[in-house]
């Protein structure tokens, strides 16, 4: 009774979005952006006012329905309490049908609108269930188990038999899985996840789907091309490809000017799919990735796809494909990158791959106030790392397969107009790893990294000596592969897990007390320091 009461105080738009959740099993874990999707597929989001988007007013809905104890965060996802399941189900009555199993003895009433399941039994040989539900809008395979038998028939029989469906799931279908032609006859549908499968091609019939909002086609690793005349999707939102290996964009991308999530673009070399397409979509947020930068070969061009302008961008990822670093204009690479600024409020960084020299200006910039996670991977030609140590808020910094760096020194730390920074003031975790040609960092700062946790210094064959002196509060050591080490180890007296492997010789200032876990390895090292030991306990020593 008093669950009924609660929900009864409910406003009318979140009864419908809280019922519609009843499709979801018994402790199945959701999430929020995925739930969100779909409430905006089955129309029950209300319009935005003002400059608000629909995700927008969906996620202000799940909050509030959250805020009320109708969900319950569990991990980085959602759950229902068993409790709050059963009054779900119960309200959704012979709309909402939900199953293990989806069979010729599945009984289904023919008020059923929304339907999810786990399994078929028989699907091909029980036309009639299909029959039943033919007018559902709904159709989930959540936490999908088995193949269904004749599996090469089962889209078609799906598609040909649920005219009116507006949302369409098959993601994780392990079985063959070929969309026949007539999907573009589902001219109602709003949402298709086909995330996980096996699907190599989508028919240029889905380019009917004038409605589309939602189209989900992450980790399809048999997928190499979009459908030819993809710009035609023009209500489309959300465009997700992310970990499926598209060779190249389908031309004229920057017509789906609705679209508010595209987390990956691969750069063409023909006009209509180059990077320029991304100057027609202001609208992109969240993840993005920007692959085969190669492909830009002007300054001017990288300009015309108003990274700057994005704003609601958090994530962005900017790589270039391992190739030949020897035919070069390094002032076109410089040229290029600094035209592909990101907006201030960016929140996380990575640069692959990139073929100049050096960094432009805006890499490390003060200005940058919310970025915490910046890596620097695969720059090869570059032979000095940008100054990074004036970035405010950021936590976690990785460094790896530079090979021109020779020397890390003060400028990695401050720009002279910001001397009187603390440098690195929040860093809790730095990574350098496979440096090849690195031999010295100049530690010279004995103010910076005053919270770092995790220093991790891996396969760099050169380095010789320069740590910083004090660490105050470095919890993991990792020293390993660095033959010609011969260095100090840092006063750090909260030190908790050390692991030295394969370096010179290592002195230390104080041994760490606190030590736990302790590994250790090559003869020079161990002689060393076996003495320096004998005062603590580690409760893993190897």
């Amino acid at each position: 009774p008093a669950l009924r009461i609660s929900y009864n105080h409910l406003p009318p738009h979140l009864k419908r979005c809280f019922v519609y959740c009843s499709l979801y099993p018994k402790d199945y874990e959701f999430e929020k952006d995925e739930l969100i999707l779909l409430w905006m597929a089955e129309d029950l989001l209300k319009a935005p006012r003002k400059e608000k988007t629909l995700e927008e007013v969906g996620e202000e809905y799940f909050d509030d329905l959250v805020s009320r104890s109708f969900f319950q965060r569990s991990n980085d996802c959602f759950i229902m309490h068993d409790l709050m399941h059963d009054l779900a189900t119960f309200l959704g009555g012979q709309f909402y049908f939900r199953a293990n199993e989806l069979g010729k003895k599945t009984k289904i009433d023919r008020k059923t609108r929304h339907l999810s399941f786990a399994r078929f039994s028989d699907l091909c040989s029980d036309i009639d269930v299909f029959e039943t539900v033919k007018f559902s809008r709904t159709f989930l395979m959540i936490n999908y188990r088995d193949y269904p038998f004749n599996k090469e028939k089962a889209p078609r029989i799906i598609v040909s038999m649920l005219k009116y469906l507006r949302v369409l799931k098959f993601s994780d279908y392990k079985g063959e899985l070929v969309l026949p032609d007539s999907i573009g006859e589902l001219i109602h549908l709003r949402y298709l996840n086909l995330n996980g499968t096996s699907i190599a091609m989508l028919p240029e019939s889905l380019c009917n789907l004038y409605n589309l909002q939602t189209l989900k086609l992450g980790s399809c690793f048999n997928m190499t091309k979009l459908p030819r005349n993809i710009q035609n999707l023009v209500n489309l939102r959300h465009l997700q490809i992310l970990n499926t290996p598209i060779e190249e964009m389908p031309k004229r991308m920057g017509k789906l000017n609705q679209l508010q999530d595209l987390d990956y673009y691969v750069v063409g070399k023909h006009k209509e799919n180059s990077i320029k397409e991304l100057g027609g979509l202001p609208n992109l947020h969240g993840w993005f990735f920007i692959q085969k930068l190669e492909n830009v070969t002007k300054g001017e061009e990288a300009l015309e796809a108003r990274i700057m302008d994005k704003k609601h961008i958090a994530h962005l990822y900017l790589i270039w494909s391992e190739g030949n670093y020897d035919i070069i204009d390094f002032q076109i690479e410089l040229d290029v990158l600094a035209k592909l600024q990101p907006h201030q409020d960016l929140k996380s960084l990575e640069i692959r791959g990139y073929r100049g020299k050096r960094f432009p200006e805006w890499v490390g910039n003060f200005s940058y106030q919310n970025i915490t996670v910046l890596h620097l991977k695969h720059c090869n030609n570059c032979c000095m790392l940008p100054s990074l140590g004036q970035l405010p808020s950021l936590s976690n910094l990785v460094i790896s397969n530079m090979n021109s760096v020779k020397t890390i020194d003060a400028g990695f730390y401050n720009k002279d107009d910001c001397s009187y920074v603390t440098p690195f003031p929040f860093l809790k975790y730095l990574s350098f790893y496979d440096m090849p040609c690195w031999e010295v960092w100049n530690a010279f700062d004995s103010e910076a990294f005053p919270v770092l946790e995790n220093l991790y210094i891996e396969k760099c064959p050169k380095l010789r000596g320069g740590l910083p002196d004090h660490l105050p509060a470095l919890k993991t050591l990792s020293i390993d592969n660095c033959e010609l080490l011969v260095s100090s180890v840092p006063m750090a007296p909260t030190l908790r897990t050390l692991n030295i492997a394969n370096i010179n010789k290592v002195a230390f200032h104080e041994f760490p007390l606190l030590v736990k876990d302790l590994r250790i390895e090559g003869r020079p090292v161990v002689e060393f320091m076996m003495e320096a030991i004998t005062n603590i306990q580690p409760t893993s020593l190897q």
